[in-house]
């Protein structure tokens, strides 16, 4: 399953049907062990992989050239986001 979606990835094709059988099929198998992962990795970098992914679907719904540039773009402001609210090294507490 894992080839067949870094092949899908790779050629951008879509899905088949057999394809969307097998996920929907496996993925209470995994959903476990998935949701034990999101939960060890950082909020911080959550929301940049949550809005990447924002970003592709926008790109992909108005079938625009997917860029590095919206990625590097909205970095660059979530960066800045946190910066703002990240401990200066006065204080003590976290926001977070």
């Amino acid at each position: 399953m894992w080839f067949g979606l870094m092949r899908r990835a790779e050629s951008q094709s879509g899905v088949t049907e057999r394809q969307d059988v097998e996920i929907r099929t496996n993925v209470s198998q995994y959903l476990p062990q998935i949701s034990e992962l999101l939960n060890r990795v950082p909020r911080q970098m959550l929301l940049l992989l949550k809005t990447n992914d924002l970003l592709r679907g926008i790109e992909t719904a108005l079938q625009t050239r997917a860029a590095s540039s919206s990625f590097l773009n909205m970095s660059r402001c979530c960066v800045r986001a946190l910066a703002s609210c990240w401990p200066s090294p006065r204080r003590s507490t976290s926001p977070f």
